[in-house]
């Protein structure tokens, strides 16, 4: 008789479900700056902080801030009150390389641990990945852990690139994804669009920039 057909492959095994958060969520906003603050952010060192602390500005009282900070390490921010976050910013030097994966990664762990509601992660950058110990695929899958819950979203604001595709490469939608001029004040007129997006977030839902923030923000 022929030989007994082999049996059927095993399929392949499920992919993990998104990590949830580690805790029960709270009530209200977190709000997340994940600043670069490499030395090619030197000239728009000003800006970025000038446009944080007008974004701060703009929350309300009862919204929870973390700034965290990188270039070649990560100095991941503590979360703070909205009033206590705008008397801790300052201006800080630009030096080092630019370890983004790394920087998102820990962002995305940061606010896993302790959720709010609603969470907006705003990544502001002048380049790509020069120094990361994780890798693009660790922060791919961090960003799809994190997009997975709802009303919660990252914002990402790069120079010297096409953001969106460098956004598309971590898994961030189209629209949520804007780029800046190369002039400091186009980096200062970003973070306002940032703080309009978000604005527009928490009263409408609405979620993508807009074209005309787009045009504004490269002029």
């Amino acid at each position: 008789p022929p030989p007994a057909a082999p049996p059927p492959a095993a399929p392949p095994p499920a992919a993990p479900p998104p990590a949830a958060p580690t805790a029960a969520p709270r009530a209200g906003e977190s709000i997340h700056l994940v600043l670069d603050r490499s030395g090619s952010m030197q000239q728009a060192s000003e800006a970025a902080y000038t446009g944080a602390r007008e974004l701060i500005e703009q929350l309300p009282d009862d919204t929870q801030v973390t700034i965290t900070l990188f270039s070649s390490t990560v100095e991941l921010g503590r979360r703070t009150t909205r009033a206590e976050a705008l008397r801790t910013l300052s201006l800080r030097d630009a030096n080092g390389t630019t370890c983004l994966n790394d920087a998102i990664c820990l962002a995305v762990d940061t606010e896993l641990e302790s959720p709010a509601e609603r969470v907006t992660v705003v990544v502001v950058t002048d380049g790509q990945d020069t120094s990361s110990r994780r890798s693009v695929h660790d922060a791919q899958q961090a960003v799809a852990r994190f997009q997975a819950i709802p009303n919660w979203r990252i914002l990402f604001m790069g120079s010297h690139q096409d953001a969106v595709v460098a956004a598309g490469a971590f898994g961030i939608p189209v629209g949520r994804a804007i780029t800046y001029g190369t002039d400091p004040t186009n980096l200062r007129t970003a973070m306002r669009v940032a703080s309009e997006n978000t604005r527009a977030f928490r009263s409408t839902g609405a979620d993508a920039f807009l074209p005309a923030q787009r045009a504004a923000s490269v002029r």
